[in-house]
């Protein structure tokens, strides 16, 4: 296949509104409320070349299209080539300009709160030289769809529980940068229907640790980069 412009649009697209109502996307949907210049049968053409490739799978038979993993990491890494980890969310940092938090462990479980409330994905926060756990979340990733399943409930949190005991093994050179780890791509077996966003954060005095996002796939990816950068700089200036 060859991944022409046209088809990295039609891919963009279905990949943001899906992210959006996680609802499968049809070629209708794409002609009615976007000017792509092209007929719905020639739309179908691309989306079916696609899910070919790998990029978007049809859950139902005369339904739309969902991405694949291969269409996150597509998404994910189109993102990132925007320079997005230059990226701060100005609205996030504001809430934290009456804080005046002297005390750094309660900053950290304040910055995990917020970050979970905004991003709407449940966040850990890891301080390593106390081996100390933030988690916040619950109530915000739970209103996700996906969690009206009860056996993606119970693996969420079994992956929770696993991401605990691997963060212990994290090395201080791992995750410098953010990380973001789609589906299969997760360091934890079992945990292929979720997303994780992992980066290391600094105190003063040689303190650190790592804050993670983790959610399903179908995560607001572009928002959560910028709501992680800014978590990281808060964190850092503190």
């Amino acid at each position: 296949m060859i991944f022409t412009k046209r088809k990295k649009r039609i891919l963009r697209l279905i990949i943001r509104e899906y992210i959006k109502k996680a609802e499968a996307v049809s070629s209708g949907f794409l002609k009615k409320n976007y000017n792509l210049g092209i007929s719905a049968p020639t739309i179908r053409i691309e989306m079916r070349e696609l899910a070919e490739a790998g990029y978007l799978l049809q859950p139902y038979t005369s339904g739309g299209r969902i991405p694949t993993d291969k269409g996150y990491r597509f998404f994910v890494d189109d993102l990132l080539e925007r320079n997005l980890s230059d990226f701060i969310d100005e609205k996030f940092l504001k809430k934290f300009e009456e804080k005046e938090l002297k005390d750094p462990f309660k900053f950290i479980q304040w910055v995990t709160k917020i970050l979970a409330i905004t991003s709407s994905n449940f966040v850990i926060s890891y301080l390593l030289e106390k081996d100390f756990f933030w988690k916040e979340g619950y109530r915000e990733v739970f209103k996700e769809p996906e969690f009206r399943n009860s056996d993606f409930c119970f693996n969420f949190i079994k992956m929770i529980g696993d991401f605990e005991k691997e963060i212990r093994n994290f090395r201080e050179e791992e995750f410098l940068t953010t990380e973001i780890f789609i589906g299969q791509e997760n360091l934890l077996l079992g945990a292929q229907d979720f997303s994780t966003m992992i980066s290391q954060y600094h105190f003063p005095k040689n303190q650190h640790g790592f804050i993670s996002i983790l959610g399903p796939k179908r995560m607001a990816y572009g928002k959560n980069i910028k709501l992680i950068n800014s978590a990281l700089k808060l964190l850092k200036s503190h």
